[in-house]
């Protein structure tokens, strides 16, 4: 005759990833208005009574002027119609209201 040993069950083992990641751990989107792109900051900038040269859109968004530039270019395609004025030192850009 065999001997038969009574053997524990064995508990059905959870990986790491179904620990450590539970529904109470993940990050949920904020709820209200999502952030502002780049292009509606633009927008907006140029919609002021006082327009803004070229320097002033290049230091508040940290672009290259090249790049300023090409960003009112392509508002200009999207049938903006962006204006440049003179200024007492510089080019003045606005978006007619």
């Amino acid at each position: 005759m065999t001997a038969t040993t009574k053997t524990k069950p064995t508990k059905a083992r959870r990986s790491r990833a179904e620990t450590t990641f539970s529904g109470a751990n993940i990050a949920k989107p904020k709820a209200g208005k999502p952030n502002p792109t780049k292009k509606a900051l633009l927008l907006k900038r140029l919609q002021s009574r006082r327009g803004a040269t070229l320097r002033q859109l290049s230091d508040e968004f940290g672009w290259q002027p090249h790049t300023v530039r090409a960003a009112i270019s392509r508002l200009r395609t999207a049938g903006f119609d962006v204006t440049k004025g003179e200024g007492k030192e510089a080019s003045i850009y606005r978006i007619a209201a």
